[in-house]
């Protein structure tokens, strides 16, 4: 038998995983302080000139070693901190006002 699962409980399983991913600390060795554009563009998901143009705008921090830039992984834990949370609308809800409009045209 078997026992369809709801959102809300698929949603209080997230945030346990999430809980228990936050504190789950790779060991030293492998904690990097410093990353490169393309990596910082990946950790971020923006393109590379985002991540240049935050640079020089100071919204993270760069430092040059030899020819490279390298990116400082706290400045950019703290750019994506400082970011506004998403406003969105519940999918769902738009589904359904739209499904109920396509039923009223159709009568």
């Amino acid at each position: 038998m078997t026992e369809a699962i709801s959102l809300e409980m698929l949603e209080r399983l997230a945030v346990l995983v999430a809980d228990r991913l936050a504190n789950v600390q790779p060991p030293i060795t492998q904690q990097r302080l410093l990353v490169s554009i393309k990596d910082a563009q990946s950790i971020i998901g923006r393109g590379r000139w985002t991540v240049y143009n935050l640079i020089a705008h100071g919204e993270i921090e760069a430092v040059k070693a030899g020819s490279s830039t390298l990116v400082k992984v706290d400045s950019l834990r703290r750019y994506v901190e400082s970011l506004a949370p998403a406003k969105v609308k519940p999918m769902l809800q738009k589904a359904r006002r739209e499904r109920a409009k396509r039923e009223s045209h159709e009568k």
